[in-house]
């Protein structure tokens, strides 16, 4: 009587298997940049997106308010408004458990908050992805210390809350010596200078009081005047330290690191981004 052998398939031969094994090994090297590049490229047009929002609430509030720019939120000053938020409820971020880490409804308070029908998720960056211990920060932007000057303190001069020599900008109509598009207002602040929401700017001495972000694999969002944003990408010499970092590329993100007290990112006149800051956040008036 015949029986029915099963049919058993041709196992690999060990030497295919290496084979099969380096292709795939091949393929996962040529995937992962393109993958990379994806998350960045996402993560960039997220951020985009976020500042159009935001500046489309700045220039409303310019219209509604009789060409006033939104004011800044300088702390430590008794004799103005409040500004796009009110650092007197905020405060400062910090990498452990504070509320504002992650409340978002202490921005609500601010000038900003109506303009963005109260999106303050439109305050992060994507790119920002080290968490605070109590999760993902609320806000990564900062605005300008030239813009939305503060009344009755005075301008243009050392007792002001910008740069001495330098236009503060508290209205539309003060953008006579740089064009809109050429303005930044909101920026990706390192989180390593961040404290409260004004960018103090030095336009005089080559240094960075407080500094620019790099989350977007060396480059930072950036918003203009005109309601356009765009990636910035920095180009200047640094030199990394977690204490004194030379140079925005200089800064460290790393858990746990913050500049210790007031220490300035330093630079020199020959750092191209240190110039392209003062070629874009105002211009000088003596």
């Amino acid at each position: 009587m015949q029986t029915n052998k099963p049919n058993i398939g041709r196992a690999f031969t060990l030497m295919e298997l290496l084979v099969v094994l380096a292709t795939v090994s091949i393929l996962g090297c040529l995937l992962l940049p393109a993958l990379a590049r994806t998350r960045v490229q996402s993560a960039a047009s997220g951020c985009l997106s976020n500042f159009r929002q935001i500046m489309v609430g700045w220039c409303m509030y310019k219209d509604d308010n009789n060409d006033i720019l939104m004011p800044n939120s300088k702390p430590g000053m008794s004799d103005y408004q409040i500004g796009w938020y009110d650092p007197a409820i905020v405060g400062n971020e910090d990498w452990y458990v504070r509320d504002s880490n992650t409340n978002a409804n202490v921005y609500t308070n601010g000038t900003l908050a109506p303009y963005i029908n109260y999106q303050m998720g439109l305050l992060r960056c994507p790119a920002d992805v080290i968490p605070s211990e109590n999760g993902l920060r609320v806000r990564a932007r900062s605005m300008s210390s030239q813009i939305g000057a503060i009344n009755n303190v005075g301008f243009d001069n050392a007792n002001s809350n910008g740069v001495e020599y330098w236009k503060e900008l508290s209205k539309g109509s003060d953008l006579i010596g740089l064009a809109p598009k050429d303005l930044f207002v909101f920026v990706d602040e390192s989180f390593w200078t961040m404290n409260d929401g004004w960018l103090q700017l030095d336009l005089i001495v080559p240094d960075y009081p407080d500094c620019f972000a790099a989350y977007h694999d060396g480059a930072a969002g950036i918003s203009f005047a005109d309601g356009h944003a765009e990636i910035h990408r920095w180009i200047g010499p640094y030199r990394a330290s977690n204490t004194a970092p030379q140079g925005i590329l200089g800064v460290p993100y790393q858990f746990g690191v913050l500049r210790p007290g007031a220490v300035h990112v330093t630079s020199s006149g020959a750092d191209p981004d240190w110039v392209w800051e003062t070629q874009h956040a105002s211009y000088r008036v003596y």
